[in-house]
């Protein structure tokens, strides 16, 4: 290492990555916030650019559906919330440029315990075999295993990538599937949900 300003104090190696760290933990959300305030300071009016929404300063542009699959703007969107996006200054500072509000009050979970939620992941078939999307899926619930008698406020069941945790995209641009997606119930009360890379014959098109 090159030596410092007093000659008498050894700069390491250790000790350069530790300044650097801190440099960039606090400089870097100074110049990106900085940045983004200029970008939206010359957008004059809400709008969008591609997928993702965007507004004057001051002003917020709400999602009317779900984040599709191609916005980058969120990672890993959760398509149980509507995102919006805005930039909002107070006294010269960036106060809030990316905002989700909650869809009639949603909450990302299956039930209600301890105040808390439920968030079930499937990564691998009954065999143990990991997921493709080369092969077609059916998860059956028995009635007594429907989500709507374990949920306090809702459910839903989203498929995504397993790199990038993405909605995959989809003819149907169907993203989840829940009680809004009116699903069809069997003669039994148990209740049916596919997967696919194409809609399955047997499968009713809420399911």
């Amino acid at each position: 290492m090159p030596p410092g300003p007093d000659t008498r104090v050894k700069i390491t190696e250790a000790y350069a990555a530790l300044v650097a760290r801190d440099v960039y933990f606090w400089a870097w959300p100074m110049v990106n916030v900085y940045n983004r305030r200029l970008y939206f300071s010359k957008v004059t009016q809400q709008q969008y650019t591609g997928p993702s929404p965007q507004a004057p300063v001051n002003r917020f542009t709400m999602l009317t559906d779900y984040a599709p699959p191609e916005q980058r703007n969120v990672a890993c969107a959760n398509q149980d919330v509507v995102y919006g996006m805005g930039a909002g200054v107070d006294d010269g500072c960036v106060r809030k440029e990316l905002a989700a509000a909650h869809h009639r009050q949603r909450r990302r979970h299956l039930g209600q315990h301890d105040g808390g939620g439920h968030l079930l992941q499937g990564i691998v078939d009954p065999s143990g075999t990991p997921l493709t999307g080369d092969c077609a899926y059916h998860l059956r619930l028995r009635k007594e295993q429907l989500p709507e008698s374990n949920a306090t406020y809702f459910w839903s069941v989203i498929a995504v990538d397993s790199a990038y945790r993405r909605v995959l995209p989809n003819p149907l641009k169907r993203y989840l599937l829940n009680k809004e997606t009116n699903p069809q119930y069997g003669q039994d009360g148990s209740l049916t949900l596919y997967f696919a890379d194409s809609k399955p014959t047997e499968a009713p098109d809420g399911n």
